[in-house]
């Protein structure tokens, strides 16, 4: 019995967890320095515009991008379009907009698999 309840309780304390961890990493507003070859990766990269644009039109969904390092230093972004939602995953893009993987989620894994620098993750966007 308890080992059922720990494996339905366990998912939803960790997805609670990723939102603290990038709630409180992502404190930097929109850093300075290039990301991906420009300045300001919202407006210089089609793809991120476009996906700010899907969040602006449904703001009922908390949605957030932060900037990040990964596996050893690759530029990258962690795209979440709905933080309220139980199974809310984080998604892992490269600079082209090919998305590189699922993290946590119900099919999603940890950061380490992607070597992400977790002091690296700095908020781009958010709307709310």
């Amino acid at each position: 019995m308890k080992s059922k309840i720990f494996s339905k309780v366990l998912p939803q304390v960790a997805v609670v967890l990723v939102g603290v961890a990038l709630a409180t990493s992502c404190e930097k507003e929109k850093n300075n320095c290039k990301i991906c070859g420009v300045e300001d990766p919202l407006t210089g990269l089609n793809w991120l515009k476009e996906k700010v644009a899907e969040f602006e039109t449904n703001r009922a969904q908390h949605s957030s991008i932060c900037s990040c390092k990964y596996s050893t230093d690759k530029d990258g972004f962690l795209v979440v379009s709905c933080e309220e939602c139980p199974d809310m995953g984080v998604e892992l893009f490269s600079c082209n907009g090919l998305r590189v993987g699922l993290l946590f989620g119900l099919a999603g894994i940890g950061y380490e698999q992607y070597q992400i620098d977790t002091n690296s993750i700095s908020f781009l966007y958010k709307n709310y």
